[in-house]
C-alpha cells in the first residue's frame, strides 16, 4: 500500500471507532473495518466534520496570497520545512519531509470515504428514497469539492486549447485500495467535477438545516465558483442567480460585534456551506500580518475595515473569518455569489444589473446611510470595481490564489508577488510553474505518475 492508502485505512478506522456524535460510530470500537449495514450508518461517515469540513488545504493561500506577509523570525520558526519552502516558492518544496501538509493525502482520504459510501449504499435495501438521494448527493458533492481543491493546488490554470493534454489529478472513483490510477488530463478532471455536481444537484434538498452539509443552494454556489475560475461566465452567472433565489439574505455588518479572533460569535446568516482551511504557522492570526496596501483599500465608513481587521502588537491582523471557531472560513456564502453574478454581468457588458448586484452587497458592508451607490456604464470600470471589491470582501478564504492565477492567465494582469525573508527578495512571476504545488514525492514514486514542473 502507498501512503494514501494508509491514510484512508486509518480514516476509516478512526471513523469506525472514535466518534462520540453518532451511535453507530461509537459502537464500532474494534480496530478493524466494520461494514455499515444501513443508510444511516453510511450517512454517519459523511457527517464527520473533522474530515469533510475542517481540512481544506491552505497551500494555495500560503503559496500565492499577496494580502499578508510574515516576518523572518516567524518564517524561521515554522514547524515544517515544506511550509517555509512553499512560502518562498522553492523548487524542492518537500526536501524529504515525510509529513504531507500539501493537502494531497488528506483530500484523497475524503474522496475514499465518499467512494465507499457511493458504492456501499447501492447494496442497501430501503424504501426511504429521500434519504438515499441525500446521502448519494452529499457524497458526490464532497467528492467534487475535493477534486476541485486538488485541481487548484496541483494543476495549471484551465486552457480550453490545451486542457486535453495538460496534466490533471488522479480521479479515484472507486474505494478499491489496490487499484492504481494514473493522472487524468485537466479536461477530464474538470468534467468529473461537473458531472458529480450536476448529479448532486438533482438529489440534494433545496436547503440544509445544518451548514456543514450541502444543499441545492450550495451546489449552485459551488458551480458558480468553479465556472468563474475557468472564465465560463454564462453558466457561472446562471448558477449564481439560482443560488441567490434560494439562499439566505446577506448579513448586515452593522449588526456584528466582533471578538479579537472572529467577526461574529454566531454563524452569519449569509453562510450557505461551511468548510475551513487547515491552519499553518504562517496563516495563523498571530503570525500573518495584513499588508498596508490591502488595508488602505477600505474607506473609513467601510465596516470591513474594522470588522475584518484589528491591530495587535502594532501590526494589522485578520479576524474576519466567518467560522465562529476562529478557523479560516473557506466555504460558500452569499457575498461571494453576489460578486460572481456582478462580475459575469459586467464582463458581458450588462453594467446596470452588475452595479445593482454590487450595490446590494456593499450597502450591507458600510455604516448605515453612508454608502453611495456605484454607477457606471463603462464596462472596464465596472469590472475593475467588482474585482477590487472581490479582493476586499473575500480575504483569507483561499480564493485569492485562484483569482490571481485566472487574472494572469485570462486577463493578462501580470500580478507579481514578492516576499522578503532575511533580506533576500523572492519573486513569483505571472503564470510561473511555481504557482502549481508539487505532488508529494512518495506518491510519484509509488504510483509512477508524472511530477509537476517547477
Amino acid at each position: 500500500m502507498n501512503s494514501i492508502i494508509y491514510v484512508m485505512v486509518s480514516v476509516i478506522i478512526m471513523l469506525a471507532s472514535c466518534s462520540k456524535q453518532d451511535e453507530f460510530l461509537a459502537a464500532k470500537t474494534s480496530q478493524s473495518l466494520a461494514v455499515p449495514a444501513t443508510l444511516m450508518e453510511y450517512y454517519a461517515l459523511l457527517k464527520q466534520e473533522e474530515l469533510f469540513n475542517n481540512n481544506e488545504s491552505a497551500m494555495g493561500t500560503l503559496t500565492a496570497d499577496d494580502d499578508f506577509y510574515i516576518t523572518t523570525d516567524i518564517w524561521k520558526r515554522a514547524l515544517f520545512t515544506t511550509e517555509r519552502n512553499a512560502y518562498i516558492w522553492k523548487e524542492d518544496v518537500y526536501e524529504n519531509e515525510i509529513r504531507d501538509i500539501s493537502g494531497w493525502s488528506d483530500t484523497y482520504a475524503r474522496i475514499y470515504v465518499a467512494n465507499a459510501v457511493l458504492e456501499g449504499i447501492t447494496a442497501i435495501k430501503s424504501d426511504d428514497i429521500a434519504l438515499f438521494n441525500e446521502i448519494k448527493g452529499t457524497a458526490l458533492f464532497f467528492r467534487a469539492l475535493a477534486f476541485y481543491n486538488l485541481i487548484q493546488t496541483f494543476c495549471i490554470p484551465y486552457d480550453v486549447e490545451t486542457a486535453g493534454r495538460d496534466a490533471g489529478i488522479i480521479l479515484r472513483l472507486s474505494p478499491d485500495l489496490e487499484r492504481k490510477d494514473g493522472r487524468a488530463n485537466l479536461k477530464e478532471s474538470y468534467d468529473q467535477v461537473f458531472a458529480d455536481l450536476d448529479e448532486a444537484l438533482t438529489l440534494l434538498p433545496v436547503q440544509s438545516s445544518v451548514v456543514t452539509r450541502p444543499s441545492k443552494a450550495a451546489v449552485h454556489a459551488l458551480l458558480a465558483r468553479i465556472n468563474l475560475a475557468i472564465h465560463r461566465f454564462e453558466p457561472a452567472h446562471d448558477h449564481a442567480v439560482a443560488a441567490l433565489k434560494i439562499g439566505p439574505a446577506l448579513t448586515d455588518f452593522n449588526t456584528l460585534t466582533p471578538t479579537i479572533s472572529v467577526i461574529s460569535t454566531k454563524p452569519l446568516e449569509e453562510c450557505l456551506f461551511v468548510t475551513s482551511l487547515v491552519g499553518t504557522t504562517f496563516t495563523s492570526r498571530r503570525n500573518a500580518i495584513i499588508s498596508d496596501q490591502l488595508y488602505g483599500m477600505y474607506e473609513v465608513n467601510d465596516l470591513r475595515r474594522s470588522k475584518y481587521f484589528n491591530i495587535e502588537t502594532n501590526s494589522l491582523r485578520f479576524r474576519g473569518t466567518y467560522d465562529i471557531r476562529g478557523q479560516k472560513f473557506s466555504g460558500l456564502a452569499m457575498d461571494e455569489i453576489y460578486l460572481i453574478a456582478a462580475e459575469c454581468l459586467a464582463r458581458r457588458g450588462d453594467t446596470d444589473e452588475a452595479c445593482s448586484y454590487l450595490n446590494q452587497l456593499l450597502r450591507k458592508r458600510y455604516q448605515t446611510n453612508t454608502y453611495v451607490d456605484f454607477l457606471s456604464s463603462d464596462k472596464e470600470e465596472v469590472v475593475s470595481k467588482i474585482l477590487e471589491e472581490r479582493r476586499k470582501e473575500l480575504v483569507f478564504r483561499g480564493i485569492r490564489y485562484t483569482d490571481i492565477k485566472r487574472y494572469n492567465k485570462y486577463d493578462k494582469k501580470n500580478i507579481i508577488i514578492k516576499r522578503n525573508i532575511d533580506g533576500i527578495e523572492y519573486i513569483l512571476e505571472p503564470n510561473s510553474n511555481r504557482y502549481v504545488f508539487p505532488i508529494p514525492t512518495i506518491e510519484i514514486e509509488l504510483n509512477n505518475i508524472p511530477q509537476n514542473l517547477r
